[in-house]
């Protein structure tokens, strides 16, 4: 089996990956708008990975973003109870060794030119 790098990856990788970051940097901005301060961006651990951790008047959050092209392939119904135990996992390795108060889980779903901001997310989709 032979491992492609980024650059080897298919047109549809591709496409798919700039898309995806060109989401997580609308909902970054929108976070900034929002007085929000952002910690980081893209963690990644063996079991999961956050798409940027935000922080605002002592409530960090954690934010999964989720885009499409078309409403037609679903958004955060994406995020999936099994989604939600993996970024809860990430969070604790992130929080761990770090001061904290209250958190807080959202999702952001980027559909075209459409942004929308699920705050506080428990459970995921059922």
């Amino acid at each position: 089996m032979t491992v492609k790098s980024v650059t080897e990856k298919s047109p549809q990788y591709q496409h798919n990956h700039a898309l995806g970051r060109a989401g997580e940097d609308r909902a970054i901005a929108l976070y900034e708008e929002r007085g929000y301060t952002i910690l980081a961006h893209n963690v990644s651990y063996m079991f999961g990975e956050l798409d940027f951790i935000a922080e605002r008047e002592g409530v960090t959050v954690f934010v999964e973003v989720k885009t499409r092209t078309t409403p037609q392939w679903g958004g955060a119904e994406a995020v999936t109870a099994h989604k939600l135990r993996k970024m809860r996992r990430c969070a604790n390795a992130w929080l761990s060794g770090r001061p904290y108060g209250a958190i807080r889980f959202d999702v952001v779903e980027v559909v075209a030119n459409s942004i929308t901001v699920y705050e506080g997310i428990d459970g995921g989709a059922q």
